[in-house]
């Protein structure tokens, strides 16, 4: 909700997509870790993030979440060349990009569990409804696909899921808006043509190449039912993304190549990279 406030105020948006992925949880505190990953790139006096801090952070030492030099400060001593290195080159915006595999399962047909969505996410997305209603913005409800069953994401967990999602359903009917479903809609699931043997990177999250079907087709809903426009070549403050486009082919090819075994795949995914 906060972050909600702080990006209309900020940016003003036509449209914000909120995940209710994990709309089962009601969890009404955050652990510092998460509370640092969200508002330490705020400014510090930022009322959103003054908030955040203190309605959400599971402590009650809020000093080092409001300052977080406070919480590192100490550690300059044991600083080595590595702490300076980006952990990883697939992280990205804060995600993981990989190109590596785990091949799930179909799961079985879903039990839906009535009550599945908690009482705090319902609370939750009807306070940013109404925000996004009084302050002219489009909202969309979202629920990300889980690509299969593995040891990472099991049957209950994607029952849990779907049931949760059915509920969002009802609540984003009730209000008026739009549900892109992804875990329990079966025309959305079969637009989306996820490969089981090839698209997951475990039973909860999508690959290079299963994040590159899911983008195509989230965005082909979004435009299909909204008015965006198009920002490519705008410069400013896109040029970023440009660069990112620019770049995306050959990070491809390479997580491509890197998981090919056999000098035939090789060339065929050498070959499909290229031709695009």
């Amino acid at each position: 909700y906060y972050l909600a406030k702080e990006v209309i105020e900020k940016d003003h948006p036509s449209l914000i997509v909120l995940d209710c992925s994990f709309a089962s949880s009601d969890e009404k505190k955050m652990e510092p870790q998460y509370i640092h990953y969200i508002t330490d790139t705020m400014p510090y006096l930022n009322k959103n993030r003054l908030d955040i801090i203190r309605n959400l952070a599971i402590t009650d030492d809020y000093k080092p979440l409001l300052f977080p030099l406070i919480a590192f400060h100490s550690r300059w001593q044991e600083l080595t060349y590595g702490d300076f290195l980006p952990q990883t080159k697939e992280m990205v915006y804060g995600a993981k990009i990989t190109g590596r595999v785990n091949v799930t399962a179909p799961y079985d047909e879903a039990k839906i569990t009535p009550g599945a969505l908690s009482e705090q996410s319902r609370s939750s997305i009807e306070k940013i409804i109404r925000l996004c209603r009084e302050n002219d913005t489009g909202l969309m409800l979202l629920t990300m696909p889980v690509p299969g069953k593995n040891k990472f994401f099991d049957q209950d967990g994607y029952n849990l899921r779907v049931s949760a999602a059915a509920e969002v359903d009802e609540l984003a009917k009730k209000n008026g808006i739009l549900h892109a479903n992804y875990v329990g809609d079966k025309k959305n699931l079969e637009d989306l043509g996820l490969d089981l043997q090839m698209d997951a990177y475990d039973g909860e999250h999508l690959n290079r190449w299963g994040a590159a079907k899911f983008t195509r087709t989230l965005g082909k809903y979004i435009k299909a039912h909204f008015d965006i426009p198009d920002r490519r070549g705008q410069g400013g403050a896109y040029s970023l993304i440009d660069k990112d486009l620019e770049n995306y082919p050959v990070n491809r090819m390479r997580d491509s190549l890197q998981r090919s075994i056999f000098l035939r795949d090789y060339a065929a995914s050498l070959h499909s990279d290229v031709s695009g």
